[in-house]
């Protein structure tokens, strides 16, 4: 009767496994948007492919978007490592509003540009199909085997949360840690 949500399902379930690991880890830095403004410059750089006459769901698009995210990551990085007046928080926001308005800009001038922007807002999870769930699984997998592999350092920033927070929160972490080590290993 449901057999058209199992795809869906899975991709949800593969989507909530790694983004509650990372999103620890965000949370444990302290720079909470930063998802929020990262996603924002993925939608600029699917526009960007877009206007440039690429497919929305296409491997153009893809790569579009992860080079637009990585971009915006290096930002990130580069402003935490040195003392800036402007704190993080404000350089986060500043730029998913810039992401947001140059997406819309962007799209603009693309024809059919309502459709893009409806498309980017609401997304497709019900229409996902095998094969993109099986791309989704094994690119989330490769990124889960590395955090278990080389623990990132937000982990040990994790770590020493708990442990400045007392024992409970302490004691959650320790468990977050084993349950991902024991998955990684059966």
């Amino acid at each position: 009767m449901f057999d058209f949500l199992w795809l869906p399902f899975l991709a949800c379930l593969i989507l909530t496994g790694i983004h509650v690991y990372l999103g620890l880890h965000v949370l444990a830095r302290g720079v909470i948007f930063v998802d929020l403004a990262l996603a924002q410059v993925a939608a600029l750089g699917i526009s960007v492919a877009f206007l440039a006459g690429h497919p929305i769901q296409s491997d153009a698009a893809y790569w579009y978007a992860l080079a637009f995210t990585v971009g915006g990551a290096a930002l990130f990085a580069a402003s935490r490592v040195h003392r800036a007046p402007i704190p993080q928080e404000a350089i986060i926001g500043i730029v998913y509003a810039v992401s947001a308005a140059a997406a819309v800009l962007v799209v603009d001038r693309a024809p059919q540009g309502g459709e893009h922007i409806k498309t980017l807002l609401v997304g497709s999870i019900l229409t996902v199909t095998g094969r993109e769930v099986a791309q989704l699984a094994l690119l989330y997998g490769v990124i889960g085997a590395l955090h278990l592999v080389v623990p990132p350092a937000a982990a040990r920033d994790l770590a020493r949360a708990g442990r400045r927070a007392g024992p409970r929160p302490a004691a959650a972490v320790v468990g977050f840690r084993s349950s991902t080590s024991r998955s990684g290993s059966s």
